[in-house]
């Protein structure tokens, strides 16, 4: 398995253009919209609001939600690498540049309630890889904290990984199944997602596929139609605080 680790902590680039190619149908984007969106399932946000987006990494889900709100972003990362990634690509048309916190999400420095929505993308998975033997009392601090940091009635809005090249939706490992029944006794609710990478060329999707997956993940690569679209599924959940 790829040191995830140190590609955050180094090869943010990397990173950054991967993860431009996932979600090609714009699934992510949609589900967060209508989660965002004022009426029964969505808050009422202001540019007086601020919205945190944690594990922001290079700013894929904090883009979506500056389409999405006019609220004040911060975006948080325990990678500094990947916060400055963040800022130097942030496309000018979405509006200001949002704050960035260098943090770790099991102890989040702010203070209670003060988020009118809080979002984690792909990040809460890592636990179960970098701490194996107590993931869930990690997994239960992070949860913990999101919900301390959102206001009440906020949406706390998860995505995580449902398997990288298979035909059908689901965790790639036991622990990650036995994570997103934690996120669901908790009281979230999941919307699995089609959210297939489509890359430029068959060279950047054997690139950014191997460098970040590893190459067990190029094989589906070069099964699909013309070697740069690969399938991905994402799992989405939802609570509102």
């Amino acid at each position: 398995m790829p040191d995830y680790a140190e590609i955050y902590a180094t090869r943010a680039a990397d990173y950054h253009r991967l993860v431009a190619a996932e979600d090609a149908a714009g699934a992510v984007s949609a589900w967060l919209a209508s989660h965002l969106a004022p009426g029964p399932t969505g808050p009422t946000l202001t540019a007086q609001d601020e919205v945190l987006d944690v594990g922001a990494g290079t700013g894929r889900v904090t883009a979506f939600l500056a389409a999405h709100t006019s609220a004040r972003l911060v975006a948080s990362d325990g990678a500094a690498a990947m916060l400055d990634e963040l800022r130097a690509t942030w496309p000018p048309h979405l509006g200001p540049t949002p704050e960035t916190v260098v943090a770790d999400y099991r102890a989040l420095p702010f203070a209670d309630h003060r988020f009118a929505a809080v979002t984690a993308g792909w990040a809460l998975g890592h636990l179960t890889g970098f701490h194996p033997d107590t993931w869930p009392e990690e997994a239960a601090s992070a949860l913990s904290e999101l919900e301390r940091v959102a206001r009440p009635g906020a949406p706390i809005l998860l995505f995580e990984t449902l398997g990288t090249g298979s035909p059908a939706p689901a965790a790639p490992r036991d622990s990650l199944a036995a994570l997103y029944a934690t996120f669901e006794a908790r009281g979230f609710v999941r919307t699995t997602l089609r959210t297939d990478y489509r890359f430029a060329s068959r060279a950047d999707a054997e690139h950014l596929v191997g460098f970040f997956f590893g190459t067990a993940k190029l094989a589906a690569l070069r099964d699909s139609t013309d070697g740069t679209t690969l399938i991905e599924w994402t799992g989405a959940w939802v609570k509102h605080r």
